[in-house]
């Protein structure tokens, strides 16, 4: 018969939980730790120096664009327009184009409708439908 701490169907159960062998050894005596040497220290310590940065390692500075700022180039486009319900995003896009085209980076575009939400929300323009109008 089975006698052993575990149920039959388990009987053949971890060898490190059963065996006496795998037992961890543990004791009341302390085990000696081998003290690690100090390094022998001369008395004088050494002046810190500090790190020169590499000459010429400054990034150089970006040309300032050659086309006005995006919420002038807006606004200029809204008044040339004279539209009443207000002016269209392509409508202003081909404004801009056609008086800043060989001025303008190749993201103009999404530089443009960025400059159109901060616009709208700053309350410098009103956004009439899909149109946008020069606020108040």
């Amino acid at each position: 018969a089975y006698l052993g701490p575990y149920p039959k169907q388990f009987s053949r159960a971890h060898p490190f939980l059963t065996s006496p062998v795998n037992a961890p050894n543990m004791s009341d005596e302390p085990v000696p730790v081998a003290a690690s040497p100090a390094p022998p220290s001369s008395g004088k310590k050494k002046a810190a120096v500090p790190k020169k940065k590499a000459a010429g390692a400054s990034k150089p500075k970006k040309e300032a664009p050659k086309h006005p700022k995006f919420a002038d180039m807006i606004a200029d486009a809204i008044a040339t327009l004279k539209e009443r319900s207000g002016s269209s995003v392509p409508a202003l896009r081909k404004a801009i184009a056609s008086k800043h085209g060989k001025e303008l980076p190749a993201n103009w575009e999404k530089m443009l409708s960025l400059s159109l939400k901060r616009l709208t929300a700053a309350g410098k323009l009103t956004k009439v439908k899909a149109s946008y109008k020069l606020g108040e």
